[in-house]
């Protein structure tokens, strides 16, 4: 009774399923990228790292905020381009040039192999204090 190669690897995606939900897969860390009491015309940066979970090496893509207040540098990777290793982090940056100083939320995309998930963009100064 000897499985076809397609029957096969069905046989093996029920026995241990990709994870879908992102938190099972990668931390990304912070996992919301805030900015705080910015100025107008002034660039600000963040730090963003990715770090995968599971035991398999990940193929991950980042996709811009669409807005042109927030912008993404490349994924840099400790190894081969494009590919995380287990275990290991790759790191972006995220900046923020503010034309007022209203309050701005954007978002980010993802793109793993096989879902996508995005990273919330904010920036929020803090209130006005009366007297």
């Amino acid at each position: 009774n000897k499985l076809r190669p397609e029957e096969g690897d069905a046989a093996l995606a029920a026995v241990r399923p990709e994870p879908t939900n992102p938190s099972d897969v990668f931390v990304v860390e912070p996992a919301i990228v805030e900015f705080n009491d910015f100025d107008i015309g002034a660039v600000y940066e963040v730090q963003v790292s990715i770090r995968n979970k599971t035991n398999i090496s990940r193929r991950l893509r980042l996709l811009p905020p669409p807005s042109s207040y927030f912008s993404v540098t490349e994924l840099v990777f400790p190894h081969q381009h494009g590919m995380l290793a287990p275990g290991l982090k790759c790191n972006f940056t995220v900046r923020f040039s503010p034309d007022s100083l209203a309050d701005y939320e954007d978002a980010l995309t993802v793109l793993a192999e096989s879902f996508k998930f995005t990273v919330e963009l904010a920036a929020r100064r803090p209130p006005p204090c009366l007297t």
